[in-house]
């Protein structure tokens, strides 16, 4: 726990040397050994909060950076491309004091962040009381939602103080429409523009696919005007998504084509943040180095892991839909026992990079593999390439 309201910094040991975090950005860094010192010299000593965790032999991280927490399987949508399958929430998800629970673990372990998601974490009666009490421990939150709701919850998103608000739009107007009910894009962008206007961060999240790929540069006009970030990935063929023809995801030349789109679009419209899956890859942009020892994938169970609503620990929340995936359960021994000691996690983190990473020039400089989570969706294997890998495309 944090103790002391003189606290600015939070030291993480690790093997490495450490991460250091700042509560009044909410940044950290990564510390070599030789580093540390001067970097804690800069504080007073009642200024740092030091943790030390056990250290993990299989992972270059001794607990996670971030947690994704899906707190509700309940939403007020149905979206046709819903990996996680939402909408009404069954008997046993997590009680307000279980996630309390968690949430004190996380500082004790020295976590610094938490994504909240759903279903529509709106939905969920105490999502505010869950943030709330996770600032009170240092923990700082982001918030993804379908933005489909109206002042009331405006004015509770404001006063949270989140870190940042991902809102989803999937398309201009009748695309979105199309996927996620007829007059949500009208609400989302209500919402966009409402808090945007009272100073939260917001950044929209588009999902890519065979019906929207070719609307990006309206998308990018669109968060332009706006005055926000745009994020897009692909659609993962999971969940709602795998009954859905209309809603195909795109090839690795599509995605090629699209990426080298983005990559565009950030030169033409330099005011907003405008990122996209593989952009570092087909800009031939180098990656920030980890510290010795760190990882060159997928950073899902080496630096995060999520939570879903029931208790279940996944490597991440693209993984919650296959049950052999479930590392276990916060309700019986609290998330650290099984980031430490469980056997499917151990089990992922020995996964190889697939035969194709290995041979290109650009995997570890540029790119850290794809997503296993798209590989296993497909092949049920999570040592294939990543099909949407845009690199056999790249030096034609």
């Amino acid at each position: 726990m944090i103790n002391g309201a003189d606290i600015k910094v939070i030291f993480r040991e690790e093997k490495f040397g450490g991460l250091l975090y700042n509560l009044s950005t909410s940044k950290y860094d990564y510390l070599d050994r030789e580093n540390v010192d001067n970097a804690l010299a800069k504080f007073a000593k009642n200024e740092i909060h030091i943790i030390k965790n056990k250290n993990i032999s299989d992972c270059y991280l001794n607990a996670p950076v971030e947690i994704g927490i899906d707190i509700t399987q309940n939403c007020n949508l149905s979206c046709e491309h819903c990996y996680k399958d939402s909408g009404v929430s069954l008997e046993g998800e997590l009680s307000t004091q279980e996630i309390f629970k968690i949430i004190d673990e996380a500082s004790e372990a020295g976590i610094f962040c938490f994504y909240i998601s759903g279903g529509e974490a709106t939905c969920r009666p105490d999502l505010f009381k869950i943030i709330n009490y996770a600032h009170s421990k240092g923990i700082n939150s982001l918030l993804t939602t379908n933005g489909v709701y109206g002042k009331e919850m405006w004015d509770k998103i404001i006063s949270a103080n989140l870190l940042r608000v991902q809102v989803s739009l999937d398309g201009p107007e009748s695309i979105h429409d199309s996927i996620r009910g007829k007059g949500n894009f009208v609400k989302s962008v209500e919402s966009i523009k409402y808090l945007n206007a009272n100073k939260v961060s917001i950044r929209i999240s588009c999902h890519l696919c065979e019906v929207n790929k070719e609307s990006i540069l309206e998308m990018v006009k669109l968060a332009n005007s706006l005055g926000v970030g745009i994020k897009f990935s692909t659609i993962r063929p999971i969940g709602r998504q795998q009954n859905n023809s209309k809603l195909k995801m795109l090839s690795n030349l599509e995605f090629y084509k699209t990426v080298k789109k983005v990559l565009e679009l950030k030169r033409g419209f330099p005011d907003i943040q405008i990122t996209c899956d593989f952009d570092k890859l087909v800009a031939k942009e180098l990656l920030l180095p980890l510290p010795t020892g760190g990882n060159n994938r997928c950073l899902a169970a080496e630096k995060t892991i999520t939570i879903d609503s029931y208790g279940n620990i996944y490597p991440c929340s693209f993984f919650s839909p296959f049950p052999e995936f479930n590392a276990g359960n916060v309700k019986n021994n609290g998330f650290m026992e099984v980031w430490r000691n469980s056997k499917v996690i151990k089990k992922f983190r020995a996964r190889k990079p697939s035969k194709d990473c290995e041979a290109c020039k650009y995997f570890e400089k540029n790119c850290l593999g794809g997503c296993p989570a798209i590989s296993y969706a497909i092949y049920k294997n999570l040592e294939v390439l990543d099909p949407t890998c845009p690199k056999s495309k790249m030096d034609c």
